[in-house]
């Protein structure tokens, strides 16, 4: 069956299918047509996909601000060269107008304008020191590994509201859409690996409960962003 779009896995940087041949179907809500199919990741790619994040946190954590500030405005560069696409999918899969679908990327993009330059703005304090000869310091850390889980409704400017501040800050990324709204998602996860984000930092995985499962319950995840109903 040929389909209008496919969303794979991406792991350290490589678009990979998932094991045992695992897809799920992805519908038009309004037709009941089938527009497109979503992997299913195992338990074994969540756990490469975040492993993968785990390596480059380092490197990434690293990187001066404004490199990362640099690359995010990649970013936003390469999701308006297909704005019009990941509008269309949005649509298709969604359900909302087109309009209402064109907004969204238009805000998704705002986004990232925005953490792109927020990236060189965290800054720590000097709070007054509580003894003589010493000097205390404030200073913000990335934390780690992200998990970040969200809804059908926005599929791309929820994503996008995760993922920019997380990578601005200094933190990997493991993605998770809705199962029923995969399809723009992985568009916009295709215009981080396009920008030149090193591999490992945004990793996408689809699924359903037992992906998500997997993500929030592991290890070597720091930290937990969700949006949805449980």
């Amino acid at each position: 069956m040929a389909y209008l779009a496919e969303s794979r896995l991406l792991i350290n940087g490589k678009w990979i299918d998932p094991e045992g041949d695992r897809w799920s179907e992805v519908r038009n809500p309004a037709t009941g047509e089938v527009i497109g199919r979503a992997a299913c990741a195992t338990a074994a790619q969540v756990d490469q996909a975040v492993a993968a994040a785990r390596a480059a946190f380092p490197g990434w954590a690293a990187l001066p601000a404004r490199e990362r500030g640099r690359l995010l405005e990649r970013v936003r560069e390469k999701v308006a060269e297909r704005q019009e696409e990941i509008a269309r999918l949005i649509t298709l899969e969604n359900g909302k107008p087109l309009k209402d679908a064109r907004g969204e990327v238009g805000w998704t993009m705002e986004l990232l304008r925005f953490y792109a330059a927020e990236a060189e703005r965290v800054a720590g304090t000097v709070p007054p020191a509580y003894q003589a000869n010493r000097r205390s310091l404030v200073i913000w850390q990335p934390v780690g590994v992200v998990a970040a889980i969200t809804p059908w409704n926005f599929p791309v400017d929820l994503m996008s509201w995760k993922l920019a501040p997380a990578l601005a800050a200094g933190c990997t990324v493991v993605a998770k859409p809705a199962p029923n709204t995969p399809l723009a998602a992985a568009l916009f996860a295709e215009c981080f690996r396009a920008a030149g984000i090193p591999p490992g930092v945004v990793n996408f995985v689809t699924g359903g409960v037992e992906v998500g499962q997997a993500l929030v319950r592991h290890p070597q995840v720091d930290k937990v962003s969700f949006t949805g109903s449980t």
